[in-house]
């Protein structure tokens, strides 16, 4: 499945030089006990998502596929559909860039 990982545009460099390292979850603790990247399954609803989260300097939406994908159990928020995690601890190094702003 074809997911949208949205993140603040200061962590490009980062990501483009070291790919979409898995990190823990906000409330990690809480619900999944497992690294991993979130995503959306729709462009539009990660970038509301990305400018909902009011970033500095703006925002970017990289792709990437993956089949290993569970709910996202953390995030239920109707304006922006439905968020996917994807429990690895692997950095995926097979993404492109989707959408970029900066402001």
């Amino acid at each position: 499945m074809k997911l949208y990982h949205a993140t603040q545009i200061d962590n490009k460099d980062n990501i483009l030089l070291c790919s979409l390292v898995p990190g823990m979850h906000s409330n990690f603790d809480k619900w999944i006990k497992q690294e991993g990247i979130y995503g959306f399954a729709e462009l539009k609803n990660a970038i509301g998502f990305a400018y909902d989260q009011s970033w500095n300097h703006g925002v970017i939406v990289f792709s990437f596929e993956s089949n290993n994908i569970i709910l996202d159990p953390e995030y239920d928020d109707p304006d922006y559909g439905i968020a996917y995690f994807v429990p690895t601890e692997n950095s995926i190094t097979d993404f492109k860039i989707e959408y970029e702003i900066e402001y």
